[in-house]
């Protein structure tokens, strides 16, 4: 594409260098590669204006940026660079969203699980499709390993290109809040937007809850300005929000899922779940709507996973398939990395979640407290450089259902391990729970201590394979100790 085309998108600079043809998009110097157009972003720690010369010298033959900049290149001057980049790349990459159906998972806890059961599902019955989450990319059926939760704008079009050149026709992702501030989702156009649950997080980015949720809502108001359809878990306390978001911005096609709420309050398409049985090795429960009724039998633990393939049912069943069909590929999903994946060893249960909020430590503590035959050992952290406000709340959260508490290193990032455990310590009551700062070692600590029919579970990091500690990524697998045992 030539640099001249973008002439719709701003101002053109240095044109007298000429019209090069880009064959690429980059907007991190260290990954610009021979005839690439270099995106200038502007973030909170660094600012790419001041790396123009090092994407010039790895091949970059032009420039987007927000401020005049001396560099030999063809410039395009434009108010803002993330929008910009948005825009640009859709032109780029052809606007692939519109050949495609785009599911778009937002909430705090439980994007992943329902990203990926949809996925699945979707894949089960023979469609290509791309997926965009906290676990990985899968991109017509090339996992790459994901670096966010929602990528850039200019990777989401280059993905989204790539499954409708592979024949694909779903794309499924998480909608992170920053990815909605970060304007990555912009010129994308949303099928579908499905609305988990809401509970404190990301405060050390967003600064209050009310800025976090209204993130969420930004998202809805997009999809509702594009006919999308709507899923929403009722039985959240702000579910009305979402729904009177969406509604009030125009959208029409509103479907709701919830387990504890009358069907009676709304006059929308409903999907609920009736007659539960939990256990250590899974759910049954029965699937209803408008007087359909079909049974469930998944691998997938907890009540909170009931809630998660409600929402991938609701959402895929609108689309004309069998639920008979799609409830069958539920049912084909073994396990979910890092979300309540299951190992047993010597008649000792050992859970690995993701849990690092403390709604969604709440929900797979007292999950497991409720299915296990003796104690429940819970080995945790929290990270570093983020809220410190939920660290004594995920304190609490484990002294309340905990029989046994392992305090240890999560991702520590910048900060000192010892200062993170006590924050959480405050909301500790109780003396039942020991220090371990080197998660290797409490994970092996909690599995001495163990007994047959004692669950433990190790929270926090889930499918992740590394520590960030002192601004280094290290290479550390909770499920790889675990098999080690």
């Amino acid at each position: 594409m030539k640099m001249s085309e973008l002439a719709k998108f701003g101002k053109l600079l240095n044109t007298q260098l000429g019209d090069p043809e880009f064959t690429g998009i980059a907007y991190d110097s260290r990954k610009v590669t021979k005839g690439d157009l270099f995106i200038s972003l502007v973030g909170r720690n660094f600012d790419g204006h001041e790396f123009i010369k090092d994407a010039i010298s790895k091949g970059a033959v032009g420039a987007v940026v927000s401020k005049p900049v001396d560099a030999k290149i063809p410039l395009l001057l434009v108010e803002d660079t993330r929008t910009s980049m948005a825009s640009i790349s859709a032109h780029f990459y052809g606007h692939p969203s519109e050949k495609l159906n785009i599911i778009g998972v937002t909430g705090t806890n439980g994007k992943s699980t329902v990203t990926f059961i949809i996925n699945s599902i979707l894949k089960t019955l023979g469609h290509k499709t791309g997926m965009l989450g906290t676990i990985y990319y899968d991109i017509a059926g090339k996992i790459i390993k994901g670096e966010r939760t929602t990528p850039e704008s200019a990777d989401i079009q280059r993905f989204m290109r790539e499954v409708v050149d592979r024949g694909g026709d779903f794309f499924v992702m998480e909608v992170s809040s920053a990815s909605v501030c970060e304007k990555r989702i912009l010129e994308i156009k949303f099928s579908d937007a499905i609305f988990t649950n809401l509970s404190h997080e990301h405060l050390e980015y967003h600064g209050t809850f009310e800025n976090y949720k209204k993130a969420k809502l930004e998202f809805f108001k997009l999809a509702a300005r594009q006919n999308a359809k709507a899923v929403v878990n009722i039985d959240d306390p702000h579910s009305k929000d979402f729904m009177r978001t969406f509604l009030e911005s125009g959208g029409e096609r509103l479907v709701t899922y919830g387990i504890e709420t009358p069907k009676e309050e709304y006059d929308f398409p409903h999907f609920t779940a009736k007659n539960l049985k939990l256990s250590v090795a899974g759910s049954t429960f029965s699937i209803r709507w408008n007087g359909n009724s079909i049974p469930v039998h998944t691998k997938l633990i907890g009540k909170h996973n009931i809630y998660n393939i409600l929402a991938a049912f609701a959402a895929v069943y609108t689309y004309g398939f069998s639920p008979l069909e799609i409830v069958d590929a539920i049912e084909k999903i073994d396990s979910i990395p890092g979300r309540l994946e299951r190992i047993e060893k010597n008649g000792v249960n050992i859970f690995i979640d993701y849990a690092h909020t403390p709604e969604a430590l709440k929900q797979v503590s007292k999950t497991l407290k409720g299915l296990t035959e003796g104690r429940l050992i819970v080995v945790f952290g929290a990270g570093g450089d983020r809220e410190k406000e939920k660290r004594p709340l995920m304190g609490a959260v484990a002294s309340r259902y905990a029989d046994f508490i392992i305090l240890t290193s999560d991702n520590p990032r910048s900060e000192d391990p010892e200062s993170i455990i006590k924050d959480i310590e405050k909301g500790i009551s109780g003396e039942n729970y020991t220090i371990e700062i080197a998660r290797e070692k409490a994970i092996k600590k909690a599995y001495e201590i163990s007994k047959p029919g004692d669950t433990i579970l190790i929270a926090g990091k889930g499918h992740e394979e590394y520590q960030e500690i002192d601004g280094k990524k290290l290479h550390f697998s909770d499920r790889e100790v675990v098999l080690s045992l």
